[in-house]
């Protein structure tokens, strides 16, 4: 089941550094409580945060979000000067 698309900030959660740094996951910004996704679900980008389309989907036990593609950040467009 195919539901509702958003733009939303991911963020990198990553073990400290003395224990490697390595990401565990990402976390959905902007929420009204945290959610989640695991790294084999968020395609390879550079840096700590980075703004992704997401559409809600059923997944086998309850809803959850897949990433379909990295997109430009909303604030990018707001600088932009109207012509």
């Amino acid at each position: 089941m195919k539901g509702a698309k958003t733009i939303a900030k991911l963020r990198r959660v990553r073990l400290s550094p003395k224990d490697g740094g390595d990401t565990l996951h990402f976390q959905i910004m902007g929420r009204d409580r945290p959610e989640y996704l695991s790294v084999s679900e968020v395609p390879p980008f550079e840096g700590e945060e980075a703004w992704f389309e997401l559409e809600r989907i059923r997944g086998p036990v309850w809803m959850t979000w897949k990433v379909l593609r990295q997109v430009e950040s909303p604030e990018a467009g707001r600088g932009r000067a109207q012509s």
